[in-house]
């Protein structure tokens, strides 16, 4: 009876650590995969953030400031809506190519109007690429 509990004990002790090893490697994949989604949506949140913020600086410099300020403002406006354009769905990457393209226009009451709207449309835009992240990332 000793002899067939020493043969046996050991091989019971196999398995269950196995089925333990395995239930923890399954465990870790699925944090790690966790993990980088919340990590790309925090990238797309900070993308959208500065794309917004460089609207309304582009707006600040567009009244106020003088030629140099606004050629860097507008560079980083385009710079920043470039980013995001993979992540859009069509509608909201025409909308972005369309605000990219009134980017070059020098009038206070239109670069009024244009950040007003991309104020308007932040947290929409936010959805749409989140909604985007999911399902290229699910």
């Amino acid at each position: 009876m000793i002899a067939i509990a020493a043969i046996i004990s050991p091989v019971i002790v196999t398995i269950v650590n196995n089925v333990h090893s395995n239930k923890w490697r399954e465990l870790e994949i699925k944090t790690k995969h966790f993990q980088n989604s919340q990590d790309k949506i925090s990238t797309l949140n900070d993308l959208v953030t500065n794309f917004v913020a460089a609207a309304n600086v582009l707006n600040t410099y567009e009244q106020t400031g003088g030629w140099q300020l606004k050629a860097n403002a507008r560079n980083q406006f385009v710079k920043s809506g470039s980013k995001l354009l993979p992540y859009l769905s069509p509608d909201y990457q025409k909308l972005m190519q369309d605000w990219l393209k009134l980017s070059q226009i020098d009038d206070k009451s239109a670069w009024f109007s244009i950040t007003k709207h991309i104020n308007n449309e932040s947290v929409n835009l936010l959805n749409d690429v989140k909604k985007n992240a999911y399902s290229k990332i699910n």
